[in-house]
Formats: C-alpha cells, sequence, structure tokens
C-alpha cells in the first residue's frame, strides 16, 4: 500500500490557519489593551486641555517603546523558546523558561518604575522637552512620574499576554482589554474633574488600569492546570543569554521606535513649532492603535512558525507564511483604507477646532495608514527571520522599520517640502524596506528550487527529509484502519523492528479511534484531525493535532478509577502509557497537540 509522504493537506491547513488566526486576534487584542490607555488619554488630554498638554503627551510617547524593549526581549524571546520547548513535547523546559521570564521581567520592570518616577525632569529633557520651554516640560515630566508607577503592570502585561494564548486561554486578554480600558476612563475623568491634579493625574490613570490588566490576565496562571507554573526553584539563570538572544531582534525593533518619535519630535519642532508636536502627537497615538494590526500578525507568525520549527514541519512553516501574507492583503489593506475614509474624525478626536495643527495632523494620520500594509509585512518578516535563526537579518530589519529609512527621508524630504516630508516618510520608507526585502530574498534564493522555500530562504535544517516521514489526515474509523495498515508498509520500508511498528499501529488505531470516536461527536461543528510520524534516528515519533474538545490522557489515566462493570474501559490508553518512551500533552489555541515517543 502506498505510503502518503509530506503532503500538504487540508486539514492542517485548517488546523495551522486556526491556531494562526487566534494567535493573531488575541495578540491585536493584547497590543490594543497595552496601547488603548495611551489612546484615551490623548483624546481626553485633547479635548479637555489644550495644544501644549497635547503636545507634552506626544514628547513622552516614547515611554511605552522604551519599555517596550524590556517587553521585545523577554516576550519575544520566551514565547520563541516555549513554542520551541512546546513542538518537542518538553514541559520541563517550558516552566524553566517561565519561570526565568517572570522573575526578569518583574526585576526589570520595578527598575525601570523607580529610575522613571525619580528621574522624570531629565527624562523629560532627554525626550525633547528643554527646560527652556518651562510649560512643556513641566507637563511632560508630570505625565512621566504618573505613568512610570505603572511600568511593571505594563511590561507584565504584555509578556504574559502570548504565553496566554499558547496556554489555550483567549478569554481574558478579551475582559482585561475591556476592563482596562473602561477604568482608565474612569480614572482620567475623576483626575480631570474631581482630583485636578493635571498631567500627573492622566499619567496615574494609566498606571493603575494596566494594574487592572496585570490582575485580570495574571489570574490564570494560578491555576493548576495552566501549563507555565511558576518554580523558583526551575530557574535556571545559564539561560538568560539563550533568552536575550532570542528576543534581541525585537528589544531593537522596540528601542528603534522609541529613538524615532524623539528624532521626528526634535525636527517637528524645529520646522513647525508646538503645533507641528501636537500633530505629531495625534499621529503617534492613532499608531498606538492601528499599529497593533501588524504586530498581531508578527506575534502570530513567532507562535505558529516557532511550533513548526520546533516540530521541524516546514509545510507548517510555508503555510504560517502564507496566512500572514493574506491577512496583510485583505485584512490590514482594508483597514488602512477605512483610516483614511475616516482620518477627518479620528484627527478631530485629538485636536477638536480646525486650523493649521489640525491639517497637519489629518495628513500625518493618513501617510501613517498608506503605510499601515508594508509595515505589516516589515514586520512579519523581521518575526520569520528570528524564528528560522537568521538574527541577523531580523536585527536590521526591525531597526530600518522603525528609524532608518523613516528618518533619513523624513530629514531629506522636510528639507525639500517641509513638513508634509515628514509625513510622507512614513509610507515611503516602510514600502522601500518591503521592496528591499524582497529583492534580497529573489537574489538568495535557490533558482534551481522553484518551490515557495526557495523565496522563504528555509534553512536546510528545517524540517525533516520527506522519505522519513508519513502523515494523514483522518476524519472516519475506516480511515484510522488505513492509515494504521499503512504504517506497517512505511516502518517495513525503514526497517523498523515488528515489535516497535506493532506498538506504533496501536497508538495510532487507539488515539487516533479515541479522537473520531468522541472529539467528532461531542458538537454539532466541523472538526479536523491530522496525524504524522517522523522517523529520527532510533526514535519514532507520532503527533496528532486535532481541534476537538480538550483531552490530557495522562490527566485522564490520573482521574481513571477502576469500574469492576466495565473493566476494559481506558484500557488502550492505560497500555499506550507503559509502551510509550515519553508523552507530552498541550493545548494551544484551542488545539490539541499529543506526541508520543517511541
Amino acid at each position: 500500500m502506498k505510503t502518503q509522504v509530506g503532503s500538504l493537506n487540508s486539514d492542517n491547513k485548517a488546523i495551522t490557519n486556526k491556531i494562526f488566526q487566534r494567535a493573531m486576534i488575541t495578540m491585536i487584542i493584547a497590543e490594543l489593551s497595552g496601547s488603548l490607555s495611551a489612546v484615551s488619554d490623548g483624546i481626553l488630554v485633547g479635548q479637555f486641555y489644550g495644544q501644549t498638554q497635547l503636545a507634552s503627551f506626544g514628547v513622552a510617547s516614547p515611554y511605552f517603546s522604551i519599555a517596550n524593549v524590556i517587553i521585545g526581549i523577554l516576550m519575544t524571546g520566551c514565547v520563541a523558546m516555549c513554542t520551541r520547548s512546546i513542538g518537542l513535547g518538553n514541559k520541563k523546559d517550558t516552566t524553566s523558561i517561565f519561570s526565568l521570564t517572570v522573575f526578569l521581567g518583574t526585576a526589570f520592570s520595578v527598575l525601570y518604575g523607580l529610575v522613571g518616577v525619580v528621574f522624570s525632569h531629565p527624562i523629560a529633557s532627554l525626550l525633547g522637552a528643554k527646560a527652556s520651554a518651562a510649560m512643556l516640560h513641566a507637563n511632560t515630566a508630570d505625565y512621566l512620574r504618573g505613568v512610570f508607577i505603572g511600568a511593571p503592570a505594563f511590561i507584565m502585561f504584555l509578556v504574559l499576554i502570548p504565553l496566554l494564548q499558547l496556554d489555550g486561554e483567549t478569554r481574558l486578554p478579551r475582559i482585561a482589554s475591556i476592563a482596562g480600558l473602561a477604568s482608565n476612563v474612569l480614572f482620567d475623568l475623576v483626575a480631570i474633574f474631581i482630583i485636578k491634579n493635571g498631567m500627573f493625574g492622566i499619567g496615574l490613570s494609566s498606571a493603575l488600569s494596566h494594574y487592572v490588566d496585570l490582575i485580570i490576565v495574571g489570574s490564570h496562571f494560578l491555576k493548576k492546570n495552566s501549563l507555565f507554573k511558576f518554580s523558583f526553584n526551575k530557574i535556571d539563570f545559564r539561560r538568560t543569554r539563550i533568552l536575550v538572544k532570542a528576543g534581541i531582534a525585537r528589544a531593537f525593533s522596540m528601542l528603534s521606535r522609541g529613538i524615532l518619535p524623539m528624532l521626528m519630535n526634535a525636527l517637528v519642532l524645529k520646522i513647525a513649532y508646538d503645533a507641528g508636536v501636537a500633530a505629531m502627537s495625534a499621529q503617534n497615538t492613532t499608531t498606538f492603535t492601528v499599529q497593533a494590526f501588524g504586530g498581531g500578525i508578527g506575534a502570530a507568525m513567532i507562535i505558529v512558525g516557532g511550533m513548526a520549527v520546533g516540530e521541524q514541519d516546514e509545510s507548517e512553516l510555508k503555510d504560517a507564511f502564507k496566512m500572514g501574507l493574506k491577512d496583510i492583503l485583505f485584512g490590514v489593506t482594508t483597514f488602512a483604507l477605512l483610516i483614511c475614509l475616516l482620518s477627518t474624525f479620528i484627527t478631530r478626536l485629538f485636536i477638536p477646532e480646525s486650523g493649521i495643527a489640525f491639517d497637519m495632523a489629518r495628513v500625518a494620520i493618513m501617510c501613517f495608514a498608506i503605510s499601515l500594509p508594508f509595515l505589516a509585512f516589515n514586520t512579519m518578516s523581521a518575526s520569520y527571520f528570528q524564528i528560522t535563526r537568521r538574527n541577523t537579518a531580523s536585527i536590521l530589519i526591525n531597526i530600518s522599520i522603525e528609524l532608518v529609512y523613516i528618518a533619513i527621508m523624513a530629514y531629506v524630504f522636510s528639507y525639500f517640502i517641509g513638513i508634509h516630508g515628514v509625513w510622507i516618510a512614513y509610507p515611503c520608507g516602510q514600502a522601500l524596506l518591503s521592496l528591499t526585502i524582497i529583492i534580497v530574498a529573489l537574489l538568495k534564493r535557490d533558482r534551481k528550487n522553484k518551490d515557495l522555500s526557495s523565496i522563504m530562504l528555509i534553512p536546510k535544517w528545517i524540517g525533516v527529509p520527506k522519505e522519513n516521514c508519513c502523515e494523514k489526515s483522518i476524519q472516519t474509523m475506516d480511515e484510522v484502519v488505513d492509515f494504521s495498515k499503512e504504517i506497517y508498509a512505511f516502518c517495513e520500508e525503514h526497517n523498523v523492528d515488528s515489535a516497535k511498528t506493532y506498538r506504533l499501529a496501536l497508538c495510532i488505531e487507539e488515539m487516533a479511534g479515541n479522537v473520531v470516536d468522541h472529539g467528532f461527536t461531542k458538537d454539532n461543528k466541523n472538526h479536523h484531525l491530522y496525524v504524522r510520524v517522523v522517523i529520527k534516528e532510533d526514535d519514532i515519533v507520532l503527533r496528532l493535532r486535532d481541534d476537538c474538545k480538550s483531552f490530557d490522557l495522562k490527566q485522564k489515566v490520573a482521574n481513571w478509577t477502576f469500574d469492576p462493570q466495565n473493566p476494559e474501559k481506558n484500557i488502550g490508553i492505560h497500555m499506550i502509557l507503559k509502551i510509550a518512551k515519553n508523552i507530552e500533552y498541550t493545548n494551544t489555541m484551542g488545539i490539541n497537540n499529543l506526541i508520543i515517543k517511541l
């Protein structure tokens, strides 16, 4: 019987698509949760204070990007390492990585907050609010002093969000997003109309809302069945270098994102004074929200692509990349068009009165919207190169996304056409970077290989030889039996001994049959099951992936009690636990992943 080898499969694509879309949506919500407080602050400052206060809010905006340097290292590094350990079915490594991340995140975020509170005035000057502009400086320092109080919560919330979805929890991020925004608006209104403590109150409101977010999200990791458990004894500080290395590319992006507003604010202040900085503030505050879509796709690539790399599944990696391109082409482009159409309304939220500042802000917001599809592609490309361990390329792209192309073009264009040259630099810079990535990929591709993997520059170490892999989509019990028979032929081709072949066939019949019998019949929804067998040296690795209700066979056996009326119940699962070298189960974003090593 012919063995099905290494083929692209519709069920595997469907499952990968579910993981990618859920990861993307959850990360968009996460980024929005971290930024909506800043957006609401900007709107309320623009509506109830004035142009100088709005300008000070814009000058202080690098606070978020600099905090994201810490987030970038810890979140991206932790996710990259955890997806690999999950893909390999190594829960001990997952616990160690998580514990180290929480410890380092807490330590550095508290230090960051303390430094910001104590040195708020020097930091305000560093960001561009010089002491010579007394009112701008004072308002910026006041806002920074308040918002830095929330640094630990802001940082740890965003670090934990992707781990939450890796653990299959998608509800809490939505709750946190709503609760954080509502509490921030409430605290802002109290600060404006009751306490009346100016920009310090606005910053403190954001800080308190971040703690609301963290409490809601953090509660998940206290559950007994959480995949991620903090254990001080499991912290291995020797992994710090690996963690930093895995997240350094994203950190460069965040650092660039912090430096760019400082350069642009200085340029705009020189060209258009306070009105220009107020317009820049409106644009920056809007980007906190719209940029989340590109960030969500990039984060989904790290999560899904990282799992594919960990499992050595080249076809899944290609599927994830194509899904990201599709989301950019249809989703992000549509959203960018919507922002352009609503630019007048959006501008009015920050600058109520018509005038020079209003006109500049509207053009700035439209130009940034046009850059969104290119920005999303560049972000996804940087994430892709990171998970495929091309760190230099990832770092260069991340720096260029926020700094190199845009800053250079802004200074050159503004010399010839003034303030509008600053706004035009955003779409031109992102488009040029996208073009550069595509040209480099085409030049470096393997011209003998016409497959997508050539253009994607997939390293040769990713994936297993096609002849060592047997995979199949399964929907019925007949297909379970057929695949079990195919396995005999597959194992015979690879000189696998008959005893191990029998055990493998037994595992497939028992576990795949269990999914079809119980998982597919629990509701009226369409479900998918994808089974993959890989031969690695002396081991055979069986992976079952389905989108049915969660089912951890180890936990099932642990809670099992003998029924004398039905003695054969769960006997197959008990047999598998005895014959397998190792069994690991995870439920990631509602998808069951069972890895059995024989």
